[in-house]
């Protein structure tokens, strides 16, 4: 039986999600600060954890970078009272796995917590849990336009891919407007969050929203 920890200051939320998620055969803690997680953490084990963004005292961030430290295989959903994609991807290059938004979709959120945990079982190679449209559209992207996706996923501006690459920033504004195009987003943050939620960072080399030293080529 898979343990998880609940992380809301919001008692009726929590109740919900306490219901929701045994009612799913987990066992589940429910906790109502960052503080009282991190001690609960202390005292047991978790297989997942569940945190809302907006946390009284340490904020919701700041704990997922702690979990995130003390145990980085457990996997950690967020939780967000609305779709912002400059919030969600701090999360996502933060380790987050994936995010819910409030109200819940129930059916949505016990899938997400289902596929955290057999993702977290499973090796590294074996893990995504992609569609076959996510793969495609991945695959339509030229070399050139993953090296600028990489970058723009690592939170460099169009000036700063210029100089990295050599290329002129016309050049990365015409890469970026294909990529958008090919990967159904409308703004770079939103491809951002389109490479940390769907597993692409890892291929690119991406560690807490940084690229590596020396980068090659991306397959």
């Amino acid at each position: 039986m898979a343990t998880i920890l609940v992380v809301d200051d919001d008692r009726d939320i929590c109740n919900l999600l306490t219901d929701v998620l045994e009612g799913e055969g987990y066992a589940v803690q429910a906790v109502m600060d960052g503080q009282a997680a991190l001690s609960a953490l202390r005292h047991q084990p978790f297989d997942l954890a569940l945190v809302d963004i907006l946390l009284p005292g340490l904020s919701g961030l700041d704990l997922l970078k702690r979990l995130k430290e003390q145990v980085p295989a457990m996997p950690v959903i967020l939780i967000t009272c609305k779709q912002d994609p400059e919030t969600i991807l701090q999360a996502l290059r933060a380790g987050a796995g994936e995010y819910v938004t409030k109200p819940f979709d129930l059916a949505y959120l016990r899938a997400a917590v289902r596929q955290a945990l057999d993702k977290a079982c499973l090796p590294l190679a074996q893990a995504s849990h992609r569609s076959e449209e996510e793969e495609a559209r991945w695959a339509s992207l030229s070399d050139r336009e993953r090296e600028v996706l990489a970058r723009i996923a690592a939170g460099q501006s169009n000036k700063q891919i210029a100089q990295t690459l050599a290329i002129s920033e016309r050049t990365v504004e015409t890469h970026v407007g294909n990529l958008l195009e090919k990967l159904g987003v409308t703004s770079r943050t939103e491809a951002a969050v389109w490479v940390w939620a769907h597993g692409f960072a890892a291929e690119m080399g991406l560690s807490g929203g940084t690229l590596p030293e020396k980068n090659g080529g991306f397959s």
